[in-house]
């Protein structure tokens, strides 16, 4: 898997690079209008949740996670109408904190992404507006502590996790401001330390659903 990761952060640091500095990618002065290359910024509420790997598991939710983030888009071909290109976020951010009551145990999550990318499909509805669909690649880490809500017990340790998911997402776009939904899924492994038993290392089934606003530049 950590050799998956690293694949998939080179291809896309080539790939993202050679978009920078090939003019055939949405060259300057060849933007059509609302269908053109620029910068993003989102602001997003993701509810994700993971399901361990063994009989009797149940799906934990990790709380509301707000995050922070950042990226850019290119076009290999656009017009007035369409374009099909490459989305890139560059970083993405976010933080969650979870009490279990059946449990009794408080989960924070730290969440990490680093270049994500994937194909991107637009289309224009107007002059102003236009709706974005892509499929990105997400190699992600994240670190995550847990500790009992129970007084009396002393019971607390940590983890670190990193996979790589898939996540497709659809954004719509007026003028700069823009709204979207984006899922990703697929398996991570956490390797923790603390008191439960069996915590070395595990699979686990991530789902990270989000919704984000922000401004496209």
């Amino acid at each position: 898997m950590k050799k998956v990761i690293f694949l998939a952060s080179v291809v896309c640091a080539s790939i993202s690079s050679f978009a920078r500095d090939n003019a055939f990618l949405s060259p300057k002065g060849k933007d059509k209008g609302i269908i053109s290359r620029g910068f993003y910024l989102n602001l997003g509420v993701g509810m994700p949740s993971g399901k361990g790997d063994g009989e009797g598991l149940e799906r934990e939710s990790f709380g509301i996670q707000p995050s922070l983030e950042i990226g850019n888009q290119w076009y290999f071909y656009n017009n007035d109408k369409i374009g099909v290109g490459l989305k890139v976020s560059w970083f993405q951010f976010g933080f969650s904190s979870h009490k279990n009551t059946d449990s009794k145990i408080k989960t924070s999550t730290l969440d990490l992404k680093f270049l994500k990318f994937g194909p991107q499909f637009s289309m224009a509805l107007s002059d102003n507006s236009a709706l974005d669909f892509s499929v990105e690649v997400e190699p992600t880490y994240f670190i995550q502590g847990y500790k009992s809500t129970e007084s009396n017990v002393d019971y607390s340790g940590g983890g670190l996790g990193f996979g790589l998911l898939i996540a497709p997402g659809a954004r719509f776009r007026y003028n700069k401001f823009a709204v979207g939904v984006d899922c990703g899924f697929g398996k991570a492994t956490l390797v923790g330390t603390g008191d439960l038993d069996g915590m070395d290392s595990f699979k686990v089934s991530m789902l990270q659903p989000r919704l984000y606003a922000g401004f496209k530049f």
